[in-house]
């Protein structure tokens, strides 16, 4: 079940919970943030491991 639906420009954020309230917008954004880092981080990690594999493979 959809609680929330949060739509901007860039992305939807749909809340499944039925014991959710509606979120602030202080709320929205530190969601927003926690999400951001999760994909920086990841986005990271990949780019570290292509070039290490490239340099297993050019050796």
């Amino acid at each position: 079940m959809i609680r929330t639906e949060i739509k901007t420009k860039s992305s939807i954020v749909r809340i499944h919970d039925e014991y959710c309230n509606a979120p602030s917008e202080g709320c929205i954004s530190h969601l927003n943030q926690i999400v951001s880092n999760y994909y920086k981080r990841r986005n990271t990690t990949e780019e570290a491991v292509a070039v290490q594999d490239e340099n297993t493979v050019s050796q």
